[in-house]
């Protein structure tokens, strides 16, 4: 006699991809593994492709349901991961050039400049960037 529900786990990043993602479902003592895609319909299969095409149409977080069947008809219960995609690159303006430069557009002391970035998904390493520019040139 078999009463124990087969489990499936999952190898789905845990942070933002800018790439296709293959995530498989494994699992032990397993006949079928069941899986859906943002609510696009139930598919058999261990392999679920989520696509990160140039357009950025799926730029966003994805979620995937899952569960398996085991030969005895046992069923676990669902589980669910999520898959977040961006690949809209972030924004970079200039904020500030300090100290502001003379008539001609030069400096004759250290500036300092300033830039805000941003990413609306997987969000900027930092909301700002500085750097002091020292040397002579333009």
């Amino acid at each position: 006699m078999d009463t124990v529900a087969p489990t499936t786990s999952d190898d789905a990043p845990s942070g933002w991809e800018n790439a296709d993602v293959t995530v498989t479902l494994t699992g032990s003592g397993v006949d079928d593994t069941y899986y859906e895609l943002d609510d696009g319909g139930l598919i058999v299969g261990t392999s679920v492709v989520v696509s990160a095409p140039p357009d950025h149409s799926s730029d966003g977080v994805h979620t995937i349901r899952y569960y398996s069947s085991d030969e005895a008809g046992n069923v676990e219960a669902e589980r669910t991961t999520s898959v977040r995609i961006d690949t809209t690159d972030p924004t970079i303006t200039l904020a500030s050039r300090l100290p502001a430069a003379n008539a001609n557009g030069w400096n004759n002391a250290d500036v300092t400049v300033t830039w805000e970035c941003s990413d609306s998904l997987s969000g900027a390493r930092s909301a700002q960037v500085n750097e002091t520019k020292t040397a002579n040139g333009a």
